[in-house]
């Protein structure tokens, strides 16, 4: 049993053997059943199991979505009608399981992350599990994700090659529609880098160097769950398994190539983000000059003026020029000229 499990259940008082959700509820529950062959389709939609058989076909290859996974007696159910290891059952509602692989005697389980974004740019995480039979897979979704519709109009047309192949064939797309879907995450944070590093360059102030860190720090995510998906993706390149045909093999390969890619651009981004940091620290450090040599200037400029004036402060009894008519205006002219003939000279020095 694992330890967060035990840890949570000890803290709520569930007894041992029961299964937690760990996440927030996010859409109501739907089952999607998606058996198909070259000729037919046929779909089915529940928000409850109450009979094993709606959810089992005679032929073909079949496909059920679970959309949603707080309703944990829905997941339950599931696993006992495909005899699913209570282990796999506890991974999939736990949801902030790293992504990988684990095989069984009759099927294979399959967890990774995907990623939304949120109001304010921010990287939501979604677990996505699946459950790899001879003819059937099943998905368990959060929530409701975009990604898996290309699939399924592909195969709603009787011509697409989906339909001519097994389940294996369902499998690798749906990984491919995944890794698709990080190709277009990491493009829209690599596009945030250029007006970071005109920020970096006009506005080296706190918030900048906040959004620096916050970039960096969703890279970093997305960067990790990509290595750990890698690793998914070699395992069925090298022919492992004895569920996805050895003609697969290229297929697994390209998706290799696009997940190295995709961490390609995200080392590149990184890279980047290192320079417009040091573009940001130089820019703080410049501005910290030039406010140095601003102020050095004006203290410099008042050095004379304030030993004029301490002269004529001091309480001396014999000082000639207090009894002058025109002290007065004459020590305020010297003081101008003076604080004047500065400026121009520090001017002409390019000082200022």
């Amino acid at each position: 049993m694992h330890r967060k499990f035990k840890n949570r259940r000890k803290k709520v008082g569930l007894p041992p053997g029961s299964l937690v959700y760990i996440g927030e509820p996010k859409d109501e529950v739907k089952i999607r059943v998606i058996n198909y062959d070259k000729e037919n389709i046929e779909k089915k939609e529940f928000k409850r199991i109450y009979d094993c058989s709606l959810l089992k076909a005679n032929g073909g290859v079949t496909w059920i979505d679970v959309v949603g996974i707080h309703q944990v007696e829905i997941v339950q159910k599931i696993g006992e009608c495909f005899e699913l290891h209570p282990l796999v059952l506890e991974d999939i509602l736990a949801t902030d399981q790293r992504p990988k692989i684990e095989e069984f005697p009759n099927y294979i389980f399959v967890v990774f992350k995907v990623f939304h974004f949120k109001d304010g740019g921010e990287l939501e995480p979604e677990q996505i599990c699946f459950v790899l039979f001879p003819n059937l897979l099943i998905s368990f979704q959060e929530r409701e994700s975009r990604i898996f519709q290309s699939i399924e109009k592909r195969l709603n047309n009787s011509k697409d090659i989906i339909r001519t192949q097994g389940v294996d064939y369902l499998f690798y797309s749906l990984l491919d529609a995944v890794i698709d879907d990080y190709f277009l995450v990491v493009d829209k944070l690599g596009e945030e880098i250029e007006p970071l590093e005109e920020k970096a360059i006009t506005q080296p102030i706190p918030p900048t160097i906040q959004s620096i860190h916050h970039l960096r720090r969703r890279v970093l995510l997305l960067r990790e769950n990509l290595w750990a998906l890698r690793d998914i993706i070699a395992h069925y390149e090298r022919g492992l398994s004895d569920l996805v045909s050895k003609e697969l093999t290229l297929y697994f390969r390209d998706l290799r190539d696009h997940i190295f890619n995709s961490m390609e651009t995200t080392e590149t981004i990184r890279e980047m983000l290192a320079s417009v940091l040091d573009i940001y620290l130089s820019s703080v450090s410049n501005r910290l000059n030039e406010i140095m040599k601003i102020l050095t200037v004006i203290a410099t400029i008042f050095m004379p003026l304030t030993f004029i004036v301490g002269i004529y402060g001091m309480n001396l009894k014999y000082m000639p020029e207090i009894n002058w008519k025109w002290t007065y205006p004459i020590v305020w002219a010297v003081m101008l000229l003076t604080a004047g003939g500065m400026y121009v000279y520090f001017k002409r020095k390019g000082w200022l």
